[in-house]
């Protein structure tokens, strides 16, 4: 997805393929609603709401039949698999985009909140 359709005010959801969801470990749906306020919607078992500051890292990797997008959070790593390798390429971009935008809206207009991330890396 081209980072204008990110920053294009939608929400965009992302999920397993069809088949892929028949799976225990494709039973996923994560959300990037720029209207959740620096938040990422992940529902997996139940929704869960990550904040942009609270990931680490989010990355690629490949298994036997398909590849896994991890994303690391403090206290919690979720694991969103079942996906093609241009999917989890695509998803892990499309990530990176969306916290980097909420990162770059917070350092140019949120002061308290720029003291809040300087706060949490000391």
């Amino acid at each position: 997805m081209a980072l204008s359709k990110l920053l294009s005010g939608r929400a965009r959801t992302y999920r397993p393929g069809f088949l892929a969801r028949m799976f225990p470990s494709g039973k996923w749906k994560l959300t990037l609603d720029p209207k959740l306020s620096g938040r990422i919607r992940l529902s997996q078992g139940g929704d869960v709401d990550l904040s942009c500051l609270d990931i680490v890292s989010v990355s690629t990797s490949k298994a036997l039949l398909w590849h896994t997008v991890e994303i690391r959070a403090r206290g919690r790593t979720d694991n969103l698999s079942s996906l093609s390798g241009d999917a989890s390429e695509q998803l892990a971009a499309d990530l990176h985009a969306f916290i980097n935008t909420h990162l770059f809206d917070l350092i140019g207009t949120e002061t308290d909140h720029l003291l809040d991330v300087d706060t949490r890396l000391r």
